[in-house]
């Protein structure tokens, strides 16, 4: 079995979230069931991953805040290989030499989570645009609530057992329920409203890319960012399903990672340039 270290996680760092990463940590992942090749995750200094950037951008550089969980953190592939950074390398080969695109994901976040990512963290660095890439468990239980309910599972060396049965008998605790409800909508409406007046509270725009669809209901979730205004990207089923994921895994490998940055780099490179125009 995999060794469940998907990143060095920080609980109450003091700024407003509840859980952060540690600056300068590392953690060597394995699989969070099944054994996976080892993929290094670290750190920066800044506390988040890719490389440092200085709070204010260089002129003339756009900088773009990519927020999510670990799909945009990137478990299972090394820092260079995470969805921010070949976004970047895609938009840049668009012609946008001048982009950045700083990764702020953080694995097991919800969209709560994400907006205290934003407004505690990520806006530091003064984005022009703030990318969320949103997955189908983003309405589900907050990390935070989790790492504190769930401390009894890491029991020493029964660990792996207990994660083992845990997996087997509760899976509603790994996955969203794949029916929609009228709360979630209302949820994900207010949460977006939210992130989308804060990003704008900086003179930023919001927008989100739709890997997999928290509602259950595509046409609920297109409807909902087309009433507010929120541009965005949905990935229709037979395009994520071209994205090579990890083995019994589920999060994508360096090539799927590049093959949905080249997919949303064109259309995330027109809504750059008419933002900086």
């Amino acid at each position: 079995m995999g060794n469940f270290d998907f990143a060095p996680f920080v609980l109450r760092p003091g700024d407003g979230r509840c859980v952060a990463l540690r600056p300068g940590g590392e953690s060597r992942y394995s699989g969070y069931l099944w054994r996976v090749p080892t993929a290094v995750h670290r750190v920066n200094s800044m506390g988040y991953r890719g490389p440092e950037r200085p709070l204010r951008a260089d002129p003339g550089v756009v900088r773009l805040a990519a927020l999510g969980d670990s799909f945009t953190f990137g478990v299972g592939v090394g820092d260079e290989d995470s969805l921010p950074a070949a976004l970047e390398r895609a938009v840049r080969r668009q012609g946008l030499p001048a982009v950045e695109v700083l990764n702020f994901g953080i694995p097991g976040y919800n969209l709560d989570e994400v907006i205290d990512q934003y407004v505690y963290f990520a806006r530091r660095w003064k984005p022009r645009a703030a990318v969320y890439f949103v997955v189908n468990n983003d309405l589900d239980e907050a990390l935070c609530s989790r790492a504190q309910s769930h401390r009894w599972l890491r029991l020493g060396g029964y660990w792996r057992t207990l994660r083992l049965f845990i997996f087997t008998f509760a899976p509603g605790e790994f996955a969203s329920p794949p029916v929609p409800h009228t709360e979630d909508e209302v949820r994900f409406r207010a949460g977006l409203v939210r992130l989308r007046d804060e990003v704008a509270r900086d003179g930023a725009t919001l927008y989100v890319v739709s890997l997999q669809d928290p509602l259950h209901d595509p046409a609920a979730t297109r409807r909902i960012l087309a009433d507010l205004g929120i541009a965005s990207y949905v990935f229709q089923p037979n395009e994520y399903d071209r994205l090579e994921g990890i083995p019994r895994e589920g999060h994508f490998t360096a090539r799927g990672n590049e093959t949905a940055a080249s997919t949303i780099a064109p259309w995330l490179s027109d809504a750059v340039r008419r933002v900086t125009e």
